[in-house]
């Protein structure tokens, strides 16, 4: 499929400083040579306590954060209280009817890639009889040192500050369900502490330190899968028999499961997840709360009101009414559930998120999780619509994104660019689909056996994305205007996530290598369009524009 020609012009300045003669001091000895991230990643360096220099990631080599410098007075620290108790902060949920949305103003960010909004801080596995949410065993384990090696895992750096009132544990947010510690470093500026890290029964972080002002710098690695995806297809004897809920939360959880039509005894686990998070992504914020007629829970549930918060909540007590395994997961900014389908916990967000969230401290890019399989209602709020934009690249990065729109991920059609010399090249459509290395190339190809598994287990029509790019003129650091539509099987794919990326078509440049320039979400009739902004960082060349879906429920991805 092709699209009209066009000029896409990417110029590049370059500043020349000229200085005086330099005054007769002699021959240099000794020139300073930047660091090399590459380099380093290369010859294995290693930072602070023996951590790597750097991290192989999806968005490119991301530096390790210097675990010895000193915390900002501005930078958010996790603290305890003044006993040195951690178990003791936010131990229970307690819900609550505001079904307004909220809006947040602040959002610390310590992992690389950012996660954001989606770190975990506060998990929760059980119900009491007044519908408080706590965890069920709160007895800390040690979190013990483990390579970060195993297949289909993902790398990050965690960057957290630590400010300890009393000898005791400190809550610490973490990345994922299932994440390991590679590596770690805790220091006071120039001085090396030692500390010890624990996780309860919810899959809740802490950390044992002196009193006083840290940084805990480390390594961590989660399963890829822990990000969301496919559910899977358990059968109800491969999870753990749960503790029975208190006999009105069964009562009041078993009517809910009755309004949404699943039942344990007539559904298989996957399609009861599946008809669960269809429910609860169709709650609506609301300025008014839902009428006091029972429970804080059927109130919520019943009217399918409330944010994001509400919306976890109600999962979760239905879910553990029917036996499922779940959590409900917490930060100053979101609030979703995991989900355990008989091998792994798996993330699934269900939006209600807030206005806005920022970090003033970080920066870099955006992790990509895994494709989001379930359908978006229209008008919905998915948690990646509140993250930030990816402020570039951190530490010498080689690769970064920014995000917007409805939810989902990533899965095309593309446009010829280029100019970034001041030339130009034409603009063609086309298709493209892969997760990508940090060269660029495919990991994997329609020709390889794992893809070819996949493409025969995916029976959703194929996607095809059409792709206009609007601007004749763009500019790095400018907005690359682009709208189009994406069909599956001859209708509109609505409410599906477009990726849109910048692909190097220079024969002199890192030819096939793609950098995301961020995503847009189809309208109810699976239309696209809007100005996303063009890296600073692009390198000088010619592009392809590529856009592509993964779809959701009804589309699949596009070729």
């Amino acid at each position: 499929m092709h699209a009209s020609r066009r000029l896409l012009w990417f110029p590049a300045v370059l500043a020349l400083a000229i200085t005086g003669p330099a005054a007769a001091t002699g021959p240099v000895l000794h020139v300073p040579i930047p660091a090399d991230i590459e380099d380093d990643w290369s010859l294995g360096a290693t930072s602070t306590g023996e951590l790597p220099a750097a991290v192989e990631t999806r968005n490119g080599l991301v530096r390790s954060p210097d675990a010895r410098k000193t915390p900002a007075a501005n930078e958010t620290a996790y603290e305890n209280n003044a006993t040195g108790d951690a178990s003791s902060d936010h131990a229970y949920f307690t819900p609550d009817r505001n079904t307004r949305r909220p809006d947040v103003s602040h959002y610390d960010e310590p992992f690389r890639p950012a996660t954001a909004p989606f770190k975990r801080l506060w998990a929760y596995d059980a119900v009491d009889e007044s519908y408080k949410l706590f965890v069920r065993h709160t007895r800390q384990e040690p979190i013990k040192l483990s390579p970060g090696d195993a297949e289909g895992e993902e790398r990050f750096f965690a960057d957290i500050v630590l400010n300890t009132r009393a000898d005791g544990s400190v809550r610490i947010p973490s990345v994922a369900p299932g994440a390991h510690v590679v590596r770690a470093h805790l220091a006071a500026g120039p001085r090396d502490l030692s500390f010890s890290l624990f996780r309860d029964g919810a899959d809740n972080w802490f950390v044992a330190a002196p009193a006083g002002r840290a940084r805990l710098v480390m390594e961590i690695s989660a399963p890829r899968d822990a990000f969301g995806g496919e559910y899977g297809t358990p059968s109800w004897s491969d999870f753990p028999t749960l503790e029975k809920l208190p006999p009105n939360v069964a009562a009041a959880a078993k009517q809910v499961a009755a309004r949404i039509g699943v039942s344990r005894a007539t559904m298989q686990p996957r399609e009861v997840v599946r008809k669960l998070v269809s429910y609860h992504r169709s709650f609506v914020e609301a300025e008014e709360p839902p009428h006091e007629q029972s429970n804080v829970y059927l109130d919520l549930a019943l009217s399918q009101k409330g944010v994001c918060r509400h919306r976890a909540f109600s999962f979760l007590v239905t879910a553990l009414g029917l036996g499922l395994p779940t959590r409900m997961v917490m930060n100053e900014a979101h609030a979703w559930v995991e989900i355990y389908d008989g091998k792994l916990w798996r993330r699934m967000d269900l939006g209600g998120a807030g206005r806005t969230v920022g970090d003033p401290i970080r920066e870099g890019p955006a992790y990509d999780p895994p494709p989001d399989p379930f359908q978006w209602p229209a008008g919905a709020t998915p948690g990646e619509a509140l993250a930030p934009p990816s402020s570039g690249p951190t530490g010498n990065t080689s690769g970064s994104g920014s995000r917007a729109g409805n939810g989902g991920n990533s899965g095309g059609s593309s446009s010829r660019g280029g100019g970034m010399q001041g030339g130009s090249s034409s603009m063609s459509t086309s298709s493209s689909m892969g997760p990508r290395s940090t060269s660029g190339a495919p990991l994997t190809s329609p020709s390889d056996p794992v893809s070819r598994a996949a493409e025969e287990k995916d029976d959703r029509p194929r996607s095809s994305v059409l792709l206009s790019v609007g601007n004749l003129d763009t500019r790095r650091g400018g907005p690359l205007r682009v709208s189009g539509n994406v069909r599956a099987d001859g209708e509109p794919c609505p409410n599906v996530v477009i990726e849109v990326v910048l692909r190097d078509m220079s024969p002199k440049g890192a030819r096939g290598a793609e950098l995301s320039v961020g995503s847009l979400a189809t309208d109810a009739h699976g239309a696209f369009e809007g100005a996303l902004v063009v890296p600073s960082n692009v390198p000088v060349g010619d592009y392809d524009v590529v856009a592509r879906t993964a779809g959701n429920m009804r589309c699949g991805r596009s070729p």
